[in-house]
């Protein structure tokens, strides 16, 4: 469960790798020795797709390269975002802290450059959001009593809970299928606005959306002609 927000700008942001050029890519590929941004932004994406391997060299670098611009697009999208556990979210912060990957310097590297260090941050916001939602799943299974008497506890004095917190309360009491629990939440309307019932709502939603808009990216790529602006732009929407 992660926020609609995070999941639409990961779409996004996909959807602009897809439009880089070939000769972007086999400059890329073309590199002896390539800038240290670009050494910086692979080592982020080898977190990911080998968090086992704890140094990344260029030549490993360039094996994840082999192929088609595509066969190597394929293997950032298809890895499964769904289970990134603690220790690679950590590293992947670490390596985007950095100053050889901050957005203007990427920029002024190269637009793929740009690109990929958007896309690293994008799934970062997506982890780190899925894993505050399961930390709410988790803590309403494991002790219910204890999580509602902290709840209330912070709200009776006064202590700000925030929007997003209180949509993640109430989205993992319908992710649970407790729909005792959420009608009982409801109840507390100064804690649960219209706002945060939206939010919860998108929520849940999210993950089902982001796999229809997936499927469709899928579809106009196996077209033989090439999509247009506008029919791309209605798939966003």
């Amino acid at each position: 469960m992660a926020s609609t927000t995070a999941l639409t700008s990961l779409a996004e942001i996909e959807e602009s790798l897809r439009q880089i050029s070939i000769s972007d890519f086999t400059e890329l590929k073309s590199y002896a020795k390539p800038p240290l941004a670009y050494l910086a932004i692979f080592e982020g994406i080898g977190v990911l797709l080998d968090p086992s391997k704890k140094a990344w060299e260029w030549t490993d670098d360039k094996k994840l390269m082999s192929g088609n611009k595509n066969d190597f697009l394929q293997r950032l999208f298809n890895f499964d975002k769904d289970n990134i556990n603690n220790e690679q979210i950590e590293r992947l912060k670490s390596i985007l802290a950095r100053n050889d990957c901050q957005p203007a310097h990427l920029a002024s590297i190269s637009t793929l450059c740009s690109k990929l260090g958007l896309w690293l941050q994008a799934i970062l916001e997506y982890a780190t959001q899925r894993q505050q939602s399961n930390q709410h799943i988790q803590a309403q299974t494991i002790n219910l009593p204890r999580y509602l008497a902290t709840l209330f506890a912070l709200d009776e004095n006064s202590v700000e809970i925030g929007q997003k917190a209180t949509a993640c309360v109430l989205a993992a009491a319908w992710c649970r299928h407790d729909h005792r629990l959420a009608n009982n939440l409801l109840r507390h309307r100064r804690l649960f606005t219209l706002t945060e019932v939206f939010k919860a709502i998108t929520m849940l939603d999210a993950a089902r959306r982001i796999r229809v808009y997936e499927k469709q990216l899928k579809r106009l790529e196996l077209c033989q002609t090439k999509p247009k602006v506008t029919k791309l732009g209605k798939i966003k929407k």
